[in-house]
């Protein structure tokens, strides 16, 4: 499988821009698609092998068992990440990747005929709300008295005059300031 061999090229290049061998290296995604992704688009769309679900499981039964290392002899991935737990649909374009078909699902696809999934009660949430909820109102209470009153006393004319007599003096003394700098270099 051409996958071992791109990771180790992967290793190879990272070794090439840092100089070591021991740079975290992590998969984020390998997976296999069972039934056929719809973006499946090579000539390996045509074979019904390639995206049975007994290669599926061949595929998943090799990534459990697989020790991480890649071949060469060089330092494997640190973490390798299966992709992914349910098919989904991907920008318009429908993945089997999933070992369940959906979130509704109760059974893995590749679980045995006689396999048989239970339903398991989820706990219920507690009834009324927690302190966390009354924690959040209470704080967007407090937020949003803040705001009104901030508004409320920007606006008040008694701030406007402050504002704008502050603003007036301000200008005054630059106006004088300048003046000053003026007589005094023209003397």
């Amino acid at each position: 499988c051409l996958g071992p061999n791109i990771m180790a090229a992967a290793r190879r290049q990272m070794m090439r821009l840092t100089g070591r061998q021991d740079d975290l290296f992590w998969i984020g995604e390998i997976g296999w698609s069972s039934p056929k992704a719809e973006a499946l688009g090579t000539a390996m769309a045509d074979c019904e092998e390639f995206s049975s679900l007994e290669t599926f499981q061949t595929f998943y039964n090799g990534y459990l068992q697989w020790n991480l290392q890649v071949p060469g002899g060089l330092p494997g991935p640190d973490h390798a990440f299966f992709f992914t737990l349910r098919d989904a649909l991907n920008f318009g374009q429908q993945e089997h990747f999933g070992l369940l078909v959906s979130c509704e699902s109760l059974g893995c696809k590749i679980a045995k005929p006689s396999f048989r999934a239970e339903i398991c009660a989820l706990p219920k949430p507690p009834s009324g709300m927690t302190w966390q909820g009354w924690a959040f109102v209470a704080l967007g209470i407090f937020l949003a008295m803040v705001l009104g009153f901030t508004c409320l006393y920007v606006r008040s004319p008694k701030v406007k005059r402050l504002v704008d007599s502050s603003t007036k003096r301000k200008k005054a003394r630059r106006l004088a300031e300048v003046e000053m700098e003026g007589s005094s270099s023209s003397e």
